[in-house]
């Protein structure tokens, strides 16, 4: 039996060792700058097999402290290139100014909740929504690390009403595509749970905000029962911007698609631009792209386009 075999054995028979023993050794990989150390097939094996987050501290590129699990999908891009999905991270950075309400729903860690609690300062706001309990306590560890009194973290799940829903989970490296659908091998984990749900028509309500500006929503395929629950806000008179993932595999789960939520923001006067290097015209075509970032304008906050780089 092989060194490999025995270690693996042990650490499913006694999980807390295991999980300090990938734990210290990602640490130490990592303070020698041998990241192909830490990516050993070994460490993987065991954090999966224990659904087990291995914890790191590292900076956003914007200088913020953040916790992220190294063996997570969007944990490690953030540790290797200073954010998860940069363009979009940049687009943000343009359209949110200081006083601005942003509202971050499916929140995850916490990448764009601390982005936008910088640019939108004292005078602003942040309010984000994570429906896991593992990932949200992380959210509100990363919010507390920097000190950050402009955020509002809500455990919560948001949705087209306020009934409790069971949220699926993913693989622990790829902790972003926990779900309200079961969709995809990577989350038939056999693992789910029963999270409360809001709207945020009721939500704002319920706060008292007057004005939402940006909203960034990458809620799993779920991203039409969202607008559903936001009929109030985005018909009202200063219709936010929003930032959504179309992604058609996972509009599907939910009996719909990216057409369809595509015809919903029109509904509204809603333009739509895929973030890219640039932002193009988007419209959905059934040889499209299948994953995209897009960015909804209302016609009557075109001018914000002048800021930004756009090809027609």
């Amino acid at each position: 039996m092989k060194i490999s075999d025995i270690v693996l054995i042990v650490a499913m028979r006694v999980p807390v060792l295991g999980k300090v023993a990938v734990r210290i050794w990602v640490s130490i990989a990592r303070l020698l700058s041998r990241h192909s150390i830490a990516d050993h097939w070994l460490v993987g094996k065991i954090a999966g097999t224990l659904s087990y987050r291995i914890p790191v501290w590292t900076k956003l590129g914007n200088g913020l402290k953040i916790r992220v699990a190294w063996n997570d999908m969007i944990g490690r891009s953030i540790c290797e290139r200073g954010y998860y999905e940069p363009e979009t991270v940049r687009l943000i950075e343009q359209i949110i100014d200081e006083g601005s309400l942003f509202l971050d729903v499916g929140a995850h860690v916490g990448q764009y909740t601390l982005v936008a609690s910088r640019r939108v300062g004292v005078r602003g706001g942040v309010h984000s929504f994570e429906p896991d309990p593992h990932t949200f306590s992380w959210l509100v560890d990363n919010v507390r690390a920097n000190l950050l009194a402009n955020v509002t973290a809500n455990q919560s799940a948001v949705a087209a009403d306020q009934e409790p829903k069971r949220l699926y989970f993913s693989t622990v490296d790829d902790i972003g595509s926990n779900s309200l659908a079961l969709q995809k091998a990577r989350q038939q984990t056999g693992r789910s749970l029963l999270v409360t749900c809001t709207t945020l028509d009721a939500y704002v309500a319920g706060k008292g905000i007057s004005q939402v500006d940006v909203i960034k929503a990458d809620v799993e395929g779920a991203e039409l029962p969202m607008l559903m629950g936001a009929r109030a806000i985005l018909g009202g008179p200063h219709p936010p911007m929003l930032i959504l993932e179309f992604e058609e595999e996972r509009q599907l789960a939910f009996g719909s698609s990216s057409g369809r939520l595509a015809e919903e923001l029109q509904r509204y006067g809603y333009e739509l631009w895929h973030i890219g290097q640039v932002l193009a015209p988007y419209r959905p075509k059934p040889d499209g792209p299948l994953s995209l970032n897009i960015l909804a304008v209302h016609s009557s906050r075109r001018a914000i386009l002048q800021r930004l780089q756009v090809v027609s």
